[in-house]
């Protein structure tokens, strides 16, 4: 499975709450319907900040929405492992080491769907 492949890729994958404010992410993804093309802007920002700064660090935020079903957030939490490991492909297709690159997962209940949020450091 994809997700398996683009695990080992990955540094960190740490299941953690982390504090973060969307407004600081050059770019948050939300996976509020079936497809949503984001790979090409995402490219557009990699290529963007790797311009400003060749040895960026991209953290990679997946928040998760919780409810109060522990069967539907077990779910959430594995497609939202998929949703982030899928962006840090992006990443890394687009050259960015695993050593620059960090995921981290938050649950919220204040987003109905599972979102990716971006921050470059």
């Amino acid at each position: 499975m994809k997700l398996f492949y683009s695990a080992i890729f990955t540094i960190l994958l740490i299941f953690s709450s982390v504090e973060s404010k969307a407004e600081d992410a050059v770019m948050i993804i939300r996976f509020n319907k079936e497809m949503v093309n984001y790979k090409k802007p995402l490219q557009k920002v990699i290529g963007s900040t790797l311009n400003v700064k060749s040895d960026a660090f991209f953290d990679i935020v997946s928040i998760v929405p919780e409810t109060n079903s522990s069967r539907v957030n077990r779910r959430n939490k594995t497609q939202s492992a998929f949703y982030s490991n899928n962006v840090v492909d992006v990443l890394r297709e687009s050259g960015i080491g695993p050593d620059n690159i960090r995921i981290t997962f938050q649950d919220s209940d204040l987003v109905k769907n599972s979102e990716v949020h971006i921050f470059v450091r």
